[in-house]
Formats: structure tokens, C-alpha cells, sequence
């Protein structure tokens, strides 16, 4: 079975986290935008869905200077879009897990930080074959094998 090509939105304000996601997801030939905030990424999100050409998938930091993940989130889902959306964040304690809750009631799946490249697509498979978005494209892909 070929793996599916997705579209990405990468968003991360931690330049080395936002630059090593970038770099592995594009090496398994997704298309990746990225923003290093969250007023950036509505921008990006907002450009990409005028011109018709939607996310496959929503990759983001929850805790992040000004706007946080959660409020991109929200964004996303008060426009009707039911696309798929993986929350990350780092850090240790219970404060953690605050933000992993309150990530769950907008993301498909949510990832702790640190994660290794086998942790960030074992993530990314959970979401795609739960989600309704990629149904027709895996009966696509898997025609094409």
C-alpha cells in the first residue's frame, strides 16, 4: 500500500521542532506550509481555503506566545471544516496535561513532546485512517497499488 500524500499545516514557535517536522514530513513527500504563529497560520489557512485548496491535515503546537494552538483550532472548526488536526506540545507536569485535555475537545490526536519520527507518524496514520477526509483517497491509493 503507497503511503498518502497529504497537505500540511505546520505550526510550531520553536524554530528547531517547526524545522526537524518540516524536513521529515517532507522527506515522506507531504506538502508542508508552515507558520511559527498562530495569526500566521489563520492567514495561511484562510489564503490556502480562498484559493480551494485545503488542508489534508493540521499539525499544531498548543502552547505558543500570543494566540495558542487551541484558538487556531477553534478558527478552523468555526468555519465548518472537519479537517483533521494533531496537537502537540512540550514540556513536563501537570500543566501538560491541562493543555493535552483541553487540545482533545478540537483535536483528532494529540502528541506530548518529546516524540521521535516513529511516534510523529504512528500520530499521523492514527488521524488519517480515523478521519472521513481521507476515505476516498485511500480507496484512490489503494486502486493504484
Amino acid at each position: 500500500i503507497r503511503e498518502i500524500e497529504m497537505k500540511i499545516l505546520l505550526v510550531d514557535d520553536d524554530p528547531i521542532c517547526l524545522e526537524m517536522l518540516k524536513t521529515v514530513l517532507r522527506r515522506k513527500g507531504h506538502k508542508v506550509l508552515v507558520a511559527d504563529n498562530v495569526n500566521d497560520a489563520i492567514q495561511t489557512f484562510t489564503d490556502e481555503e480562498l484559493c480551494g485548496t485545503p488542508f489534508d491535515l493540521i499539525i499544531t503546537d498548543i502552547v505558543m506566545p500570543g494566540k495558542d494552538g487551541g484558538e487556531l483550532m477553534r478558527y478552523v472548526r468555526s468555519r465548518g471544516h472537519c479537517i483533521p488536526m494533531l496537537a502537540i506540545t512540550g514540556g513536563f507536569g501537570l500543566a501538560d496535561q491541562d493543555d493535552m485535555n483541553y487540545a482533545s475537545f478540537f483535536a483528532t490526536e494529540t502528541l506530548l513532546k518529546p516524540f521521535n519520527e516513529e511516534q510523529i507518524f504512528q500520530a499521523i496514520q492514527n488521524v488519517a485512517l480515523s478521519s472521513k477526509t481521507f476515505e476516498t483517497r485511500r480507496e484512490l491509493t489503494l486502486q493504484d497499488s
